[in-house]
């Protein structure tokens, strides 16, 4: 809001004079000749002030009043938060012929599809406050800052509350998804508080953090708007900036999500001014334009795309749109013409000169039959395309051990119409115009990128970067004996001998173990596993503080148990039957062995041979088998003998069994 005597409008201005004429040629009876002025007959004289920063403005001779229009700029923008407005407000104050006034117009804060998770600073000149930092390891943004206001204060020195004439407050900065607040209006609240609005007499009140170590905003001050709150340090994201005023809006407070948008300034008519436009937000770029003396309405030309500071690039096709409106009581518009050769009465549709590259006017001019003009104008710069680097070997997100040689390859390109490459230059010392070969840095351990850098001669650079990581070469495990492909009885006692050596600059290791049990820090001794028959493989693994590890094995063969049974005759007496069995294969053989005649078991008994051995097995007769042998009449009897073996087959043969 502006806090100031409203004191006489311009209208009432207007009429007075044409008051005073009246009555000049009732009192003289002198006949002018002429009818009344018309409104919007006057040619002022107007001078517009669009780029940022500070000017001086020298009074002309004779001028005692100048009509100033003030525009604040806009906050940064955040992603889907935009940023508040700056206001436009318009005013006739006096001044002093010959004096210099000090004219400050406003810098937008950043616009930006992504915010910076440091934070962009706000609008300079013009007091706009910085957004605050999010939390840049964990991608969280950090806040827009916040617009400059725009001003015009008596003197060439800094403005003061003493020496500020008109003041438009700017926009305060946007957080994430959270937009900030317009010229004289709070910032909107997130998690976190929303920076207040500035006001006549006190800067606004910083945002309320919220959560984890997130902190407030700043409050404003006077002519400054106050820093946005840092982010939580876990992912937490900052407070847009205030934007600057006569008193600036307060900062958004941080947090842990979503932070608070930075208010508004305040705007500000000296109380000796007339104020012609209360301040009110407005879409407009900052400016301030002075006018003297002051006049009766024009025309007005209006800019509705783009909006200024855009960069095309050069031939591209730029549609503008635009319009044009009469002042209030003046005798309608003769043209609405833009500087690119499109001729309207009213607004229409245009193009931008992108025919070569620099810097761009682009005006619309709306002319009244009356013969007055008012303009709207933005600037724009046209590129040439940049050029293009491109890594053709590695591919990105390779991994490479330390010390280890990686070639690359990669090629530069310019762009359409540019004037030609300087450079192609990798991050690693690779130096060539046009691309060529290099290497990557494999010196240290960790994440690393390497980047190729095309340079025109324009001035224009395009890149192109991979990311790869370097480790640890693994450490190494070596089996000194036995060596691989041997074969062992089943049951034999194998001893193993084996070390491990940490790589070249590895951290060392941490342990160093075989696959049957041996656990040791550099190495030792080991057995293998001989329980089962079949192949097998034993294995030793180095592993390093690193984490990397490496496994060197051997195969080997276990044979199994063979049991034989060598008699094919055995005398039962005493209730007993002696057979021999013989032992190969494994290292001891054991056992039963069973005599058999049908379904009748004759006699049974263990045995337990060596590898290489034969044994006699004194095998007993069951009570069954007993029986058999009192029935049968004859002195012989035909039976089968059975001999089992751990981990082997069981044996058979026809034996005889002689009786008596």
């Amino acid at each position: 809001m502006i806090f100031a005597n409203p004191g006489t409008s311009r209208a009432r201005r207007s009429v007075a004079l044409i008051a005073a004429l009246l009555l000049t040629v009732w009192l003289t009876g002198v006949d002018l000749g002429v009818a009344p002025p018309a409104l919007g007959a006057a040619a002022p004289t107007t001078q517009v002030f669009t780029t940022p920063g500070v000017s001086v403005f020298t009074v002309p001779a004779g001028v005692t009043e100048v009509e100033v229009e003030a525009v604040g700029a806009a906050g940064g923008t955040c992603y889907s938060g935009n940023g508040g407005h700056g206001a436009s407000v318009t005013a006739v104050v006096s001044v002093t012929a010959g004096s210099q006034l000090r004219v400050g117009v406003g810098q937008a804060g950043p616009a930006e599809a992504t915010c910076m998770g440091a934070g962009t600073p706000g609008g300079t000149p013009g007091g706009g406050g910085a957004g605050g930092p999010g939390d840049p390891y964990h991608g969280a943004t950090g806040g827009a800052g916040g617009g400059g206001a725009s001003l015009i204060s008596l003197g060439t020195g800094a403005p003061t509350s003493a020496s500020a004439l008109v003041v438009a407050g700017a926009g305060g900065g946007a957080a994430y998804g959270i937009a900030g607040g317009d010229a004289g209006s709070p910032g909107a609240d997130g998690d976190a508080g929303g920076g207040g609005a500035g006001t006549q007499v006190a800067g606004g009140a910083g945002g309320s953090p919220f959560g984890g170590n997130s902190t407030g905003g700043v409050d404003g001050s006077a002519f400054f708007g106050g820093a946005g709150g840092h982010g939580d340090t876990n992912n937490g994201s900052g407070g847009g900036g205030g934007g600057g005023g006569y008193f600036g809006g307060g900062g958004g407070g941080g947090t842990t999500n979503y932070s608070g948008g930075g208010g508004g300034g305040s705007s500000y008519v000296t109380p000796t001014g007339d104020i012609l436009s209360e301040a009110a937000p407005t879409s407009s770029v900052a400016s301030v334009t002075i006018t003297y003396p002051p006049v009766y309405p024009l025309p007005r030309a209006v800019i509705s795309s783009p909006t200024t500071g855009g960069t095309y690039l050069l031939d591209e096709s730029v549609i503008t749109a635009f319009s044009c409106t009469e002042a209030t009581d003046g005798p309608g518009l003769a043209s609405c013409d833009d500087s690119h050769g499109t001729a309207s009465v009213d607004g229409g549709a245009g193009t931008l000169d992108t025919s070569w590259a620099g810097t761009h006017t682009y005006t619309v001019t709306a002319t009244s039959s009356g013969g007055d003009t008012g303009t709207d104008s933005i600037s724009y710069t046209v590129v040439y395309p940049p050029p293009s680097a491109q890594i053709s070997l590695p591919t990105t997100g390779g991994t490479y051990v330390l010390g280890q040689s990686v070639a690359t390859a990669f090629t530069c390109a310019e762009g359409t119409g540019a004037p030609g490459l300087t450079s192609c230059d990798d991050s690693h010392g690779a130096a060539t115009v046009d691309g060529g070969a290099g290497t990557l840095d494999t010196s240290s351990v960790g994440p690393h990128t390497y980047t190729v850098t095309a340079a025109s001669s324009g001035g224009d650079t395009g890149t192109d970067s991979i990311s790869y990581t370097v480790v640890y070469s693994p450490p190494s495990a070596h089996i000194s004996s036995p060596s691989t492909g041997h074969t062992y009885p089943l049951g034999m006692p194998v001893r193993t001998a084996f070390s491990c050596a940490e790589s070249s600059g590895g951290p060392g290791l941490v342990s160093c173990q075989d696959s049957h049990g041996a656990a040791t820090l550099a190495g030792g001794t080991g057995t293998l596993d001989t329980t089962t028959a079949g192949a097998h493989t034993y294995a030793v693994t180095a592993r390093s503080s690193s984490g990397l590890s490496r496994t060197r094995s051997i195969s080997y063969t276990i044979t199994p148990a063979r049991v034989t049974i060598r008699s094919t005759r055995a005398r039962v007496a005493g209730g007993r039957a002696k057979i021999v069995v013989g032992c190969a294969g494994a290292t001891v053989c054991r056992g039963t062995i069973t005599i058999v005649r049908g379904r009748t078991v004759v006699a049974t008994g263990a045995y337990r041979a060596s590898r290489g051995t034969s044994v006699v097995v004194r095998t007993r007769l069951t009570r069954a088998g007993s029986a058999l042998v009192k029935k049968t009449k004859g002195p012989r009897l035909s039976a089968q003998a059975r001999a089992t073996v751990v981990g082997g087959v069981t044996a058979r043969r026809t034996i005889v069994l002689k009786l008596g």
